[in-house]
């Protein structure tokens, strides 16, 4: 299961945040490993107040990043939720969407995300262990998000309808999209996922935007 959060505030600019420790760097997935700007070491003793990241950060065809870096450059360091609160904090200010990926096991850093967001999704499979995980990570957040809703992952085989997973997982369902191995082969060549508008991730979230 994967999470995202969604907070707006009133300006014309995205920013999407790595929380995920081992992620491997969410740099790497829009092709920005070599592009210049602050990755979250910079911001390792981040506290209270901070200015505007905008020209500090790597952008990507408009999206601000703050990725992790690579464990061989950090060894044992650990995002805390003083540091993302003070990046939110910015972040909300600075731009109209703030998007935070967060990693399976949720800390204290993640519940920090969890507390200032309008809007978490939770990613599932369309499969029984998806159904299933779906559950235990709703009963984990209950009462903890202002709102939270079901995107389904489905597999080429389309295992379960998506209207199936979401009363299973008993969230309300946002929307669902097909696995599409061209998005992997596009991940391996750096190439931002749902880059083509018609692609159905990027229908998705067009759609999560809209509403």
């Amino acid at each position: 299961s994967g999470l995202a959060f969604v907070a707006a505030r009133a300006s014309h600019r995205t920013m999407l945040i790595d929380a995920d420790a081992r992620s491997g760097g969410l740099d790497l997935l829009l092709g920005a490993e070599r592009t210049a700007g602050w990755r979250w070491p910079r911001l390792a003793t981040a506290r209270g107040h901070l200015g505007d990241l905008t020209n500090q950060l790597p952008s990507v065809e408009g999206v601000d990043l703050l990725s992790m870096a690579r464990a061989e450059s950090t060894p044992g360091w650990e995002l805390q939720a003083e540091q993302l609160k003070s990046v939110l904090l910015s972040a909300m200010r600075s731009h109209e969407i703030t998007v935070v990926d967060l990693p399976r096991t949720l800390g204290a850093a993640a519940w920090e995300a969890l507390r200032r967001a309008k809007l978490a999704v939770l990613l599932v499979r369309d499969d029984l262990r998806g159904v299933a995980t779906g559950r235990e990570v709703v009963r984990e957040l209950e009462g903890r998000c202002d709102y939270l809703g079901l995107v389904v992952r489905q597999g080429r085989s389309r295992l379960l309808e998506p209207a199936l997973v979401a009363t299973g997982v008993g969230l309300p369902l946002l929307g669902s999209f097909v696995d599409d191995p061209a998005l992997v082969l596009a991940a391996e060549r750096g190439d931002p996922p749902a880059r083509s508008a018609r692609s159905a991730l990027a229908r998705l979230c067009r759609q999560l935007l809209g509403d």
